[in-house]
């Protein structure tokens, strides 16, 4: 009995580890995503400046939204 036991500890405290890491994961992922968001909205803002310079009557005005 006492081998279960100890073999059921083992695989919770495992399991718990597994977790941990997969929110650790799951956290910097996130961060990361927002990041690249920042990033592609300066990009798309700087692209439509450069298309308004190049070409004014060519430059529509939408609002592209990341989410």
């Amino acid at each position: 009995m006492e081998d279960r036991e100890a073999k059921t500890v083992l695989e919770a405290t495992t399991l718990d580890t597994c977790m941990r890491s997969l929110q650790r994961d799951l956290e910097n992922l996130r961060a990361e995503q927002a990041r690249e968001q920042c990033m592609m909205g300066e990009i798309l803002s700087l692209l439509h400046a450069l298309a308004a310079e190049q070409r004014p009557e060519c430059v529509l005005h939408t609002h592209i939204r990341l989410t």
